[in-house]
């Protein structure tokens, strides 16, 4: 009982942790509990618990910002469900640990993951967690420029997304494939984008990638947003200065600021995320640093030295990537949308 009430007092800190005004006691207060109910699990023999409290002892270390210590975690919460062939909680093992890979900037581990991740969900039919593994699988495609994959995961996700008919979904998928075409150089298949925009803030990541979308079209068309749609997306990365949501400030951060008519103001405001301490390596600085290169004229010796750093962070990020093959590709598509 004492074991099962610290896991409950570890879930009301962790909600609390992970809210837009907590403190660093309510994590503290949370990796205290969970550990305390690790050990008594284990005491007990109560495995199935105990593993629990692993991946919950993870989350939290993921939230302080130490990575390898919450991959450790999920790693060792994956071995024991294998054991105990927990397929279900064996799935949400491979996700976590794929999106600590992706956060930590290897792309190549962080794919293998989800992968597994996909295989395990959809023996088990869970569609829902299906569609999620197959849309991160499109973000880690998409960062190595493997659009052709990137379009197969996206297309299954609202496949199934269509056949479940959840709606929130479906519009991500709807998202997805367009940001999908512009990055590969198609005609959008949509005439009228704000059919696309979410009406809803059950997904807080489809109002990103609508407004990513909408950025990036009008900067291919060399076109402008209004005053007010900008305003609503500077609002909005506001609540993106955590190290959960990284990469969703430096995505929404270099979209919008391009197209900011006063160059003082989009400055400081990049500038406000460049500095940010806890962007992991694995969240697109590049296209901040790219972002913030376009705001200063063309040829001049300050655009050459933000472009200069924009390559040195590519050229960083494609280290953490062991594969040779997925590496190169990485250096290929980054540099090259660093050049358009």
């Amino acid at each position: 009982e004492l074991a099962r009430c610290l896991n409950n007092r570890y879930n009301i800190y962790f909600r609390l942790a992970s809210g837009p005004t907590s403190d660093g006691d309510h994590l503290q207060f949370a990796g205290e509990c969970i550990i305390e109910a690790a050990s008594i699990f284990k005491k007990l023999g109560s495995v199935d618990w105990a593993l629990n409290a692993e991946v919950g002892f993870g989350a939290v270390e993921f939230l302080k910002g130490n990575l390898d210590i919450a991959g450790e975690a999920y790693q060792k919460a994956i071995d024991g469900f294998r054991l105990l062939q927990n397929r279900l909680a064996l799935a949400r093992g491979y996700y976590n640990l794929g999106d600590i890979f992706r956060f930590k900037g290897q792309f190549d581990l962080a794919q293998d993951r989800l992968e597994r991740s996909v295989e395990v969900r959809e023996e088990l039919g869970d569609q829902v967690g299906l569609i999620q593994s197959l849309f991160r699988l499109t973000e880690i495609h998409a960062a190595m420029g493997d659009w052709p994959n990137a379009k197969t995961s996206t297309e299954e996700a609202l496949e199934i997304a269509n056949r479940i008919d959840h709606s929130d979904y479906i519009l991500q998928g709807k998202i997805r494939r367009h940001l999908n075409q512009l990055s590969t150089g198609q005609e959008l298949t949509v005439e009228n984008l704000n059919a696309l925009k979410p009406d809803s803030q059950n997904l807080v990541e489809n109002t990103v990638l609508w407004f990513t979308l909408i950025c990036r079209n009008a900067q291919i068309n060399g076109e402008k947003i209004s005053s007010e749609l900008e305003k609503e997306m500077l609002l909005l990365t506001e609540n993106f200065f955590s190290l959960s949501t990284s990469h969703m400030l430096c995505l929404l951060a270099a979209s919008v600021a391009p197209l900011n008519p006063d160059p003082d103001s989009a400055r400081n405001f990049l500038e406000k995320v460049l500095a940010y301490p806890q962007i992991p390596p694995g969240a697109p600085l590049d296209m901040v640093l790219s972002a913030r290169a376009l705001l200063e004229s063309p040829d001049s010796p300050e655009r050459e030295e933000w472009e200069s750093r924009a390559m040195a962070a590519v050229e960083e990020r494609s280290k953490l990537i062991e594969r040779p093959s997925d590496r190169r590709r990485f250096l290929k598509a980054r540099l090259r949308r660093l050049e358009e």
